[in-house]
């Protein structure tokens, strides 16, 4: 799932990529083993700093690294990702892309924070 969406990212001309994950979480180490494997296939440097572990989230740290798009490893990340984003003033999909890694064929997001912004692929 991650390599995909790493590759529409890609595919989107998108090229510095990051991807927040939940540390200790197995759902999160098979996103980054496939987000890693797709920068490499398409000739693009892998850099630690490209991993972000949610816990350790810091908007101060976030806006240095200035990523174009991020790949959240699960969909409780993402919404919460969402409101900080929010409150840095980051306005998505304008100035940063957010995918969410969900299992879900289809998602109803009508309860959810993002509802008035989402956009489905």
């Amino acid at each position: 799932m991650s390599y995909v969406a790493t590759q529409t990212l890609i595919d989107k001309g998108h090229s510095r990529i990051g991807i927040v994950i939940r540390k200790g979480s197995n759902r999160s180490e098979q996103a980054t083993i496939g987000f890693k494997q797709c920068l490499f296939d398409n000739n693009i440097l892998f850099d630690q700093d490209m991993v972000v572990p949610f816990d350790n989230f810091k908007s101060e740290n976030f806006k240095t690294k200035n990523f174009t798009a991020i790949i959240s490893s699960h969909f409780a990340i993402t919404q919460k990702l969402y409101m900080q984003l929010e409150l840095m003033n980051i306005t998505l999909p304008t100035e940063l892309s957010l995918i969410s890694l969900r299992e879900e064929k289809k998602i109803d997001f009508k309860d959810t924070v993002m509802k008035s912004k989402y956009k489905e692929y």
